[in-house]
């Protein structure tokens, strides 16, 4: 649905674009202003009815704020999209489908989108995503982003996983290492794969999600674990050695494959 209004002095006037639905899920108010950041870029991509949304143990009651962002473009025309903030008492946190239900506009996709996915309780994620058609999330926020993410597979929705994403570059430079047929022949022949990262003792959440692309694309399955590597088996009984090496402190990174 678009409107638009003419100022009637040869300006550009506002078009308010209400074709899509999203919701920001948060731990806690606290996070508010990683909220803001986040609608300050999504509203100057997709103009929406979004909805900012945490639980507040201290609130007895409901409490709803409804506003508008306005965001001008290169040619000074101006786009509004709805915002409307709700904080829910704690004890109350089982109503918030019936809450947003009746204000998302019908006949759209939804988006929800979890800030700090790893904080938020399990039960809150999946009674907002009886709302949405994507769930938009960072497995890299928190240490439990990934056994989170891992969580929302039985899902219905569609999942997205910006730590995922920021991986397309290492998936696309080994799919291209392997397109030639040279190379191809010799896949058979790869007796351990070997990814280092920087950070802390524990290989970070991307450095296990590229393991788990490399591993199916390779056709392996774990068989075993021991002497600080996992043994796998291929396609055709060979066994490959899938290891985790700390290279180096620091923030934590992918480094090599």
């Amino acid at each position: 649905r678009l409107a638009a209004s003419e100022e009637g002095d040869g300006k550009p006037g506002f078009h308010t674009s209400v074709a899509r639905n999203a919701i920001l899920l948060l731990p806690a108010s606290n996070y508010m202003e990683q909220a803001v950041w986040l609608l300050e870029v999504l509203t100057s991509i997709q103009p929406a009815r979004f909805f900012v949304v945490f639980i507040d143990p201290t609130l007895t009651a409901l409490q709803c704020a409804i506003g508008e962002r306005v965001v001008e473009t290169g040619s000074g025309e101006k786009i509004k999209s709805e915002v409307v903030r709700v904080a829910i008492p704690a004890k109350f946190e089982h109503f918030l489908p019936h809450v947003l239900r009746p204000l998302l506009i019908a006949g759209v996709e939804s988006d929800l989108f979890l800030v700090r996915c790893g904080e938020i309780p399990r039960a809150l994620i999946e009674m907002s995503a009886s709302l949405a058609d994507r769930m938009i999330f960072d497995s890299a926020e928190t240490e439990q982003g990934l056994i989170q993410a891992a969580r929302m597979l039985g899902t219905p929705l569609k999942l997205v996983d910006l730590n995922w994403l920021r991986l397309s570059a290492w998936k696309d430079q080994i799919r291209n290492s392997f397109s030639r047929h040279s190379l191809q022949r010799q896949i058979s022949k790869i007796s351990a794969v070997t990814l280092r990262y920087r950070g802390g003792e524990q290989p970070p959440g991307s450095v296990l999600l590229l393991a788990g692309w490399t591993t199916e694309k390779m056709g392996l399955s774990i068989a075993a674990y021991g002497n600080s590597q996992y043994e796998c088996l291929g396609r055709i009984g060979t066994i490959v050695a899938l290891k985790f090496e700390k290279e180096c402190d620091g923030s934590e990174t992918l480094s090599e494959v």
